[in-house]
């Protein structure tokens, strides 16, 4: 599952990073941890964003962390926007 354009245009805004490069996403991965207290693998974020070719379905516990980075509730309130 690659996460959708709205996801991933405020990725980009809260990180300020453009996710052209793979690099982009080891920042992502600590940014996330210091901000939630929450790990998620770098790889997993690789794939969610595009950089990794599959179609495994994340965990939603690992959704719900990519909500609450973004500030929302949890991935179920991000998803309906």
């Amino acid at each position: 599952m690659k996460l959708s354009l709205y996801v991933t245009d405020l990725l980009k805004q809260k990180s300020g990073r453009d996710f052209r490069l793979s690099g982009d996403c080891e920042y992502l991965a600590l940014d996330i941890e210091s901000v939630t207290g929450e790990h998620i693998g770098v790889n997993t974020l690789k794939r969610l964003l595009g950089f990794i070719d599959d179609e495994r379905e994340p965990r939603i516990s690992t959704l719900d962390v990519i909500a609450r980075y973004l500030g929302f509730e949890s991935w179920d309130v991000l998803s309906i926007y």
